[in-house]
């Protein structure tokens, strides 16, 4: 496949899974009672939440919280400018998916205040699609550079 051709495909993943979340969090929002009564066996259910934290509820002061974000979306810029220089598709992809996510999230803190979460597993945690790429991405990148014994 030709190189333009897969950076084509990986903007669309990325296009893709942003517009996603962004579309899922913004209809959760503004209809919270719509999967009132979803659940899967009470492992899965829908309800909207208010997520004023990190990860996992860690309480952090506001302002080194954005600090730390936008620290995070710019040093996952500066990895993908890399991967790039190095045409190394598969962490593009990963670096992209990983940024989706990050942008997303800092989107709702910057518009809400928050970060809207409503995938709640009631023995873990609620999150989003956003935290699901974040999460999927840093262990992706994680086990390649592992494997690949470089980093990112």
């Amino acid at each position: 496949m030709h190189k333009y051709t897969k950076i084509i495909l990986i903007n669309f993943v990325g296009i893709f899974l942003f517009a996603l979340d962004r579309f899922s969090k913004n209809y959760i929002f503004k209809n919270p009672d719509a999967f009132q009564n979803f659940s899967i066996k009470n492992l899965l259910q829908i309800i909207l939440s208010r997520n004023y934290n990190l990860a996992l509820g860690v309480k952090i002061n506001n302002i080194l919280l954005y600090v730390l974000v936008l620290a995070a979306i710019f040093l996952l810029i500066y990895f993908l400018y890399k991967n790039y220089q190095k045409q190394n598709f598969i962490n593009i992809l990963i670096i992209t998916i990983v940024l989706c996510g990050a942008i997303s999230n800092l989107l709702d803190r910057i518009l809400h205040g928050f970060v809207i979460d409503f995938i709640s597993v009631p023995w873990f945690s609620v999150f989003n699609f956003a935290d699901c790429y974040i999460t999927i991405g840093i262990c992706a990148l994680a086990a390649r550079s592992y494997l690949k014994k470089e980093i990112i």
